[in-house]
């Protein structure tokens, strides 16, 4: 999948969500409703290899499974082997899932979203006469911010506060 088409697919909150791209895939199952992990011909969400940039991510969910840690707004591609896949990437039962980031040379590109459940700003360019290039992405998930003066309003003396940033830099 590329990035372009992880953002048409419909998905929570409308934050597209690579795990729930792939979900939609033959032989990928979800688990159950509230899970961002992916289950592949059966397998269990543990045999799974995920790659971000050529680095393996160990815990791919924030929130107990309702997001995912890719950010779309900067995923270039990304790529599920179901099986068969390569010896090098050795250990997993199930599957190996591959993404990638942008890589910004040509020109200077910015993005700021706010949605219903995080906000965020992705900035990318070429740096030094365009030899080399920076991707610059950053997010916030907004619970807090709808929880803080619920929370306050009904249970008085205890206030419900959770939230998460991801960074990524390239």
């Amino acid at each position: 999948l590329t990035g372009e088409q992880i953002k048409y697919i419909p998905s929570i909150g409308g934050e597209p969500d690579i795990m729930r791209a792939f979900q939609m895939m033959p032989g990928v199952g979800a688990g159950n409703e509230s899970r961002a992990g992916i289950s592949v011909r059966g397998g269990d969400f543990g045999q799974n290899l995920y790659i971000l940039d050529g680095t393996p991510l160990f815990s791919v969910n924030h929130i107990g499974g309702i997001l995912s840690t890719f950010d779309a707004d900067i995923v270039e591609s990304a790529n599920l082997i179901k099986g068969g896949f390569p010896a090098n990437y050795g250990g997993r039962l199930s599957s190996v899932m591959e993404v990638e980031t942008r890589n910004v040379e040509d020109m200077t590109r910015g993005n700021l979203t706010i949605g219903l459940l995080d906000c965020k700003l992705s900035l990318g360019g070429p740096l030094k006469n365009k030899k080399t290039s920076m991707l610059f992405s950053i997010r916030r998930f907004m619970y807090d911010l709808i929880m803080y003066p619920v929370s306050s309003l009904f249970l008085h003396d205890q206030k419900i506060a959770y939230t998460f940033w991801d960074l990524n830099f390239k």
